[in-house]
């Protein structure tokens, strides 16, 4: 496709939006969409635009759409055009990755989210505390959570209290369980009185104050390059509420770390370690 063609497009006017943002995917290809739009199921080829040349295409991009059209519809920011790259797509990525990592900066794009609340099985479905929210980043920012996770995983074992069994590999809650269970037989088989005090973090990861976190990811010993890249990662981030396909406004996100996110339950295991770590010095229990 031409870059004329791209830009005639882009400067058509958009329709006049009643109530939330609504999503139309296009597909730009070049001699590979028509046999795309051919491939796919007509439930799903209704509802995007393709725009082509003539030709043919490989099998894997087919397979592709088939495998993720349904889940990606509606959910990339509210970017409504699929670019079809084929191979160029492994360098572009490779070099935006490099420069966000040489840098120390993530582009706001990437920091766009969009969040879908997901009932939490419980109470009222009409109260907005009984659902959970989800956020969805774009595959970008993914992949380069996961290279970060990696980065910092063996600091962050190495650093977090014994006692943390959440969200650790080889390890699981019920080793915490065991240790409870353990104690309160003994206090009963010796006639103790056995006090158990639960503690139960509402809504932890949607209220990590930013500045505490950055500020334990310090002292934890995070590589300065890295530590800026998450720095970026939360600076002037944004969210949008998808509902049933329809997608509100924007808005900011000062506060927490992304439910869903890859990096985010690393994040917050260093976010409450001086907790635990208060907790063990204090010589109780």
């Amino acid at each position: 496709m031409s870059i004329k063609k791209l830009n005639d497009y882009l400067k058509k006017p958009d329709p006049p939006i009643k109530g939330g943002k609504t999503l139309t995917p296009v597909l730009f290809s070049d001699s590979k969409g028509n046999y795309l739009e051919r491939q796919i199921r007509p439930g799903i080829s209704r509802e995007i635009k393709f725009w082509s040349e003539k030709g043919r295409t490989t099998k894997k991009g087919v397979q592709w759409l088939r495998d993720n059209i349904d889940t990606k519809i509606g959910q990339l920011d509210n970017i409504s055009i699929y670019v079809w790259l084929g191979e160029k797509l492994e360098q572009l990525l490779l070099r935006l990755i490099n420069l966000v990592f040489k840098h120390g900066c993530i582009p706001d794009i990437l920091k766009k989210g969009l969040l879908t609340p997901v009932f939490k099985n419980k109470g009222d479905r009409c109260h907005a505390a009984n659902y959970i929210g989800i956020t969805v980043l774009p595959v970008v920012n993914k992949i380069i959570e996961a290279i970060i996770r990696d980065r910092i995983q063996p600091r962050v074992l190495q650093d977090q209290n014994p006692t943390q069994r959440g969200f650790t590999a080889k390890s699981s809650p019920l080793n915490a369980a065991l240790v409870v269970e353990e104690v309160y037989r003994e206090s009963v088989d010796s006639n103790q009185e056995f006090e158990l005090v639960l503690l139960d973090a509402k809504s932890a990861f949607d209220v990590v104050v930013h500045s505490h976190l950055m500020r334990r990811l310090f002292h934890c010993g995070i590589d300065d390059t890295l530590w800026r890249i998450i720095q970026s990662m939360h600076w002037q981030s944004t969210s949008a509420i998808k509902w049933e396909r329809i997608i509100a406004d924007e808005f900011s996100v000062s506060q927490g770390v992304r439910q869903g996110g890859i990096l985010s339950t690393d994040l917050y295991k260093v976010y409450v370690n001086p907790l635990l770590n208060r907790l063990q010095q204090s010589g109780l229990g």
